[in-house]
């Protein structure tokens, strides 16, 4: 079988400078999406009111499920097939198109269904705005799929800012005209329709007349599992909106969203750069389980470094952050964001569970433990529903703790790691972090008191930020030590003559 790709992706020698080239990229562009994403959220919950935010997020919990559909996981396993050819391409884009336009099609033609599910005629609208969102999410799925494989990562960071900035701009436009919820409904559509259009742009390969259904089994094999763990999954992390928009009100559900969105804006950004970066690298090595296992516990350290004293000082100035950046409307914001904390300093590496399972071209055995411990998840959110938004945000944390050994050790046995490797891989860390954060605390006791709540926060950032690094260079931590390391390496071949290898 001929590969689409030879000598990119999958030669060993380019691996190492080619994940670097990726994390550096990606990294950047992430970090520059946070910061186009923070300014829009800021502006727009400005304008906006919380029952806009809560009305979105209603009609997301079934427009986002349904386009996890026409994708049939074939996006992750073109990435991992060891051999690609093209008539599995073709077809596999010309099946994302047709699923993708059906069920878009379908959406908008349910979508008083939709209001009347939740007594709400405003939703009808919504839903068919964001019904054209699901197709070109559906036609993107294969070209962006080739770039992921490729680890064409400069190319796909410019299409992801783009999309992002001209997303907002759109939404903003719309906000400003006093479109109130359809703006973030416009938000999200131009979103998509950039990614999918500078997706076709970027990649060299382009669709053709060539369905061949039969070529597809062998990538159905490992997508279909994946996406039964993904359409499970789903509701698992979106039982919470879905239970307390239909039960607690559109207002409560506007709170708890903006307080799940602000722990994650940090979170998903670091984890989705080693996602797009980690899962491509892991699935060329796939067959060395040693060498698996090293490069994820680095990475997984990486995480740490970033996310736990990020979570940790989070918590701690939640109040402050709430009132400064959206206002005393938001105020219930802050108790949510603080127990959605407790649950964020474990999440996001456990998130990269996925990277071991579909590396390791095992979705079924992700899928049946993804069900098990969804089921855990959603009957928590049910008993948490009685006391409204802030139950469900403490059942969310503790069920996180209550699922969080098997979670780790089932795949782990797939590479030979044990839950103690995972937990020790970064102890040092969560230590540092916990005492930054008993300093910015203490350092916000002496503060808040005398100073305008603006000063006060940002005195305490900067020095969580100081103290943390301070604290991980005494304490030699072997996460600090590798990150200086990667990125002196990554700054050196900035100014280094590209290799054949990374410019094929």
């Amino acid at each position: 079988m001929r590969d689409l790709n030879p000598g990119v992706a999958r030669r060993d020698g380019s691996l190492r400078e080619r994940t670097l080239s990726g994390l550096g990229w990606t990294g950047a562009a992430s970090l520059a999406r946070q910061g186009v994403g923070l300014v829009l959220l800021v502006v727009l919950a400005r304008l906006l009111e919380p029952s806009d935010f809560g009305l979105i997020a209603m009609v997301t919990v079934f427009t986002a499920f349904v386009g996890l559909v026409p994708q049939l996981g074939l996006g992750p396993a073109l990435v991992q097939a060891p051999e690609l050819d093209e008539e599995q391409t073709q077809s596999a884009w010309w099946v994302c198109v047709l699923v993708g336009a059906s069920l878009a099609a379908g959406v908008a033609a349910s979508a008083p269904i939709v209001g009347a599910l939740y007594d709400d005629a405003r939703l009808v609208p919504l839903t068919r705005w964001l019904a054209a969102a699901l197709f070109f999410e559906a036609v993107g799925v294969v070209p962006a799929a080739l770039l992921q494989r490729d680890m064409a990562f400069r190319p796909i960071a410019r299409i992801e800012l783009t999309a992002s900035i001209g997303g907002g701009i759109a939404g903003l436009s719309a906000a400003f005209a006093g479109f109130g919820a359809t703006a973030l409904a416009v938000q999200l559509l131009g979103a998509s329709a950039l990614h999918c259009l500078g997706s076709h742009a970027a990649v060299s390969w382009r669709p053709r007349a060539v369905l061949r259904v039969e070529r597809l089994r062998p990538l159905f094999h490992f997508g279909g599992h994946l996406l039964g763990f993904q359409l499970f999954n789903y509701w698992t992390r979106n039982a919470d909106d879905l239970l307390i928009g239909r039960f607690v009100g559109a207002g409560a559900l506007g709170h708890y969203g903006m307080a799940y969105r602000l722990m994650m804006m940090p979170l998903q950004q670091v984890t989705q750069v080693f996602q797009r970066v980690m899962f491509p690298a892991l699935s060329t090595v796939q067959d060395d389980r040693v060498r698996v296992k090293v490069a994820y516990l680095r990475a997984t350290r990486m995480i740490g470094l970033v996310t736990i004293p990020a979570v940790c000082g989070l918590f701690v100035v939640a109040p402050t952050l709430v009132e400064v950046v959206l206002g005393a409307d938001w105020a219930p914001v802050a108790p949510l964001l603080q127990v959605l904390c407790f649950a964020a300093v474990k999440q996001p590496l456990g998130a990269t569970t996925g990277w071991i399972y579909q590396s390791q071209g095992r979705t079924d055995l992700m899928r049946r433990w993804g069900i098990r411990i969804g089921t855990v998840t959603m009957i928590g959110f049910v008993i948490g529903l009685q006391w409204g938004a802030y139950g469900v945000a403490v059942s969310y944390a503790v069920t996180r703790y209550l699922l969080w050994v098997p979670a780790i050790r089932v795949p782990g046995r797939l590479i030979g790691m044990t839950f103690g490797e995972f937990v020790g891989n970064v102890a040092g860390v969560f230590a540092c972090s916990v005492a930054m954060a008993v300093a910015v605390w203490l350092l916000g006791l002496v503060l808040l008191p005398i100073a305008p709540p603006t000063f006060a926060l940002g005195v305490q950032v900067t020095a969580g930020v100081a103290v943390f690094a301070g604290l991980a260079h005494l304490t030699r931590l072997d996460a600090w030590r590798e990150a200086r390391g990667l990125f002196a390496e990554r700054l050196r071949t900035l100014h280094e003559p590209l290799s054949a290898d990374s410019r094929a």
